[in-house]
């Protein structure tokens, strides 16, 4: 004759394992990494700079170009950026693994400013595909 448990006694050990976590729910780890820059570092009034975002897929996810892709600029006050909308016809080099953006700058106040953008972008593998929402800002001063 076998002895069988209560269902509680079989239940509850799994119970008490998923209160510490659920593997659903653990924030997954980036599959990207962004760098943005401004050049130079210490622009000075009125003179023209370049900022750069570049976007690194971690494989095997792949940054696709035919999936929509917007990266909004918002300067501070007192910075003017030549364009302030851009999509994936603007990459500097399409093909790359990494999709690098580039847009010019002036300040014209000296200070603190900031130039933040705003992403909606795909990272897709052979598999599947996730949207992207993501922001970056890239501080520098004006002597």
């Amino acid at each position: 004759m076998t002895k069988r448990l209560p269902l509680v006694a079989i239940l509850a050990p799994l119970a008490l394992a998923g209160c510490s976590a659920r593997a659903e729910n653990a924030p997954a780890a980036k599959s990207y990494t962004l760098a943005a820059a401004v050049t130079p570092p210490a622009p000075k009034v009125n003179e023209a700079g370049q900022w750069t975002l570049t976007i690194t897929p971690t494989p095997p996810w792949v940054l696709k170009v035919e999936t929509p892709f917007t990266a909004t600029l918002k300067p501070s006050p007192g910075v003017t950026v030549d364009k302030s909308s851009l999509r994936a016809a603007d990459f500097v080099d399409p093909k790359s693994a990494a999709k690098s953006l580039r847009t010019g700058f002036v300040a014209s106040s000296a200070g603190d400013h900031v130039i933040t953008t705003e992403l909606t972008f795909f990272l897709c593998t052979d598999e599947i595909c996730q949207r992207q929402k993501d922001s970056v800002a890239v501080r520098f001063a004006v002597p």
